[in-house]
């Protein structure tokens, strides 16, 4: 009972947030928009909690209960070593090996193969940690703190283009808060929530920066928010750089061809990553390899079914290259119907199917005229590049539904500054 009680006091508070906090408001948008767009959020982290809890009896390989679990491991130190409690949260053991056999009960907290490429688990346990000196233990707290970052987020994504795209604001905003799959991956207790929390704060204080309104301080927190991309998902970051930097060539210095800026910035950075090995001593491609492997001998091992078995490259750039048009095809349009084999996938290869008319329509229906061609290319290569990146290391058919969020949230704003709606809706 105190759990439901807790629950809903901090929900309380969300909401209280959301109608008193003058950020989160549009022109011409009401905030019970945003309030029911949390709110649906609370219901998807509810049906997150209850598909998860039924059908993953092993909670150490389900993703929403794994981290918070970890945490609840480090928080028995709390009775008698508190200060090696909050020592966790900065260093990675104990130097009293009595504090470090509390290691050998977590599940998540030494990184596979030493990769943190694709993800450290450690921020996302520590801020369970964080989260546990208030929330009494409560796992809907968590919850419902997760979902509330995620929003915020989402709520400076949409800002960011919707000030600069203001006639299309609804568009952006069922994009952003109403697309099945982006909502829902992004309402529990996973790296998905805290990696749209961190791209939109780098957007919403890089914009606000470049506007002059307090750019000191707003350039340190779009660097303290790489720093904790990097530690959540650093590839995502190495992804986001060059965009970011192509996006302020064009701010600072406008260009006729928006997308040279952009191409120059990518060049570059393909070549750093290419040379990597000789510069970092970790090979970007070996990398990739390394994840694709993983990921197909997690699915032997678990006898899915749901294996992509198409994409087989080597480490090198011209045969990754060779395999991007299939890895964009299997990240967008898979599973298909025929595919799917559960809730999640059907619901998966429904998603796709709105995804392919959306193409059709709009080869049928292009807008004449972009308006703002560098915020086009911002959005565009940020998802190609991310739904690439999915295609070529997940080859599971039911992880790409939830791995490609981040692409396709970027792929649909995108879209929508691709197609004339206008003649559309009169036909």
């Amino acid at each position: 009972m105190l759990d439901y009680f807790v629950s809903i006091f901090f929900a309380a508070i969300a909401f209280f947030a959301i109608y008193k906090i003058k950020m989160f408001g549009a022109r011409g948008i009401s905030k019970h928009w945003f309030a029911g767009a949390f709110a649906v959020k609370l219901i998807a982290a509810f049906a997150m909690w209850f598909i998860y809890t039924n059908h993953y009896p092993d909670r150490s390989k389900a993703d929403i209960f794994r981290y918070y679990d970890d945490a609840k491991v480090f928080q028995h130190l709390l009775k008698d070593h508190k200060l090696e409690y909050f020592k966790f949260f900065y260093q990675d053991q104990s130097s009293d090996e009595n504090v470090n056999v509390v290691l050998k009960y977590t599940n998540n907290w030494e990184t596979h193969n030493g990769n943190t490429l694709f993800g450290s688990n450690r921020l996302i346990i520590r801020t369970n940690m964080l989260l546990n000196l208030i929330s009494l233990g409560s796992y809907g707290v968590h919850a419902i703190v997760f979902s509330f970052l995620a929003f915020m987020g989402l709520f400076w994504i949409f800002r960011f283009f919707y000030r600069q795209l203001p006639e299309r604001k609804w568009l952006i905003f069922l994009a952003v808060f109403a697309f099945p799959s982006i909502v829902f991956w992004s309402s529990g207790i996973l790296k998905e929530s805290l990696i749209f929390f961190f791209i939109g704060l780098i957007l919403n204080c890089g914009s606000f920066a470049l506007k002059g309104r307090k750019p000191i301080a707003r350039s340190i927190l779009v660097l303290v928010a790489f720093i904790f991309l990097f530690q959540t998902r650093a590839i995502i970051a190495l992804i986001l750089i060059p965009i970011v930097l192509g996006y302020l060539w064009n701010h600072i210095k406008p260009q006729r061809r928006a997308f040279l800026p952009y191409f120059i910035m990518l060049f570059i950075g393909l070549s750093v990553l290419t040379e990597s090995e000789r510069i970092t001593g970790k090979d970007f491609y070996g990398i990739l390899v390394e994840k694709r492997m993983a990921f197909e001998e997690l699915a032997n091992n678990s006898k899915s079914n749901n294996e992509v078995l198409n994409i087989q490259y080597t480490a090198d750039g011209y045969s990754i290259l060779k395999s991007t048009p299939i890895a964009l095809i299997n990240t967008i349009f898979r599973p298909s119907p025929w595919e799917a084999n559960g809730p999640l996938m059907w619901a998966a290869s429904l998603e796709n199917i709105l995804l392919f008319l959306m193409l059709i329509l709009l080869v049928i229906y292009p807008i004449p005229i972009i308006e703002n061609k560098k915020l086009l290319w911002f959005a565009l290569l940020f998802a190609l590049a991310n739904l690439t990146v999915v295609g070529l290391t997940t080859p599971i058919l039911g992880a790409i539904s939830r791995y490609r969020i981040i692409g396709l949230l970027f792929f649909l704003i995108a879209y929508i500054q691709l197609i004339d709606f206008k003649k559309l809706l009169k036909k």
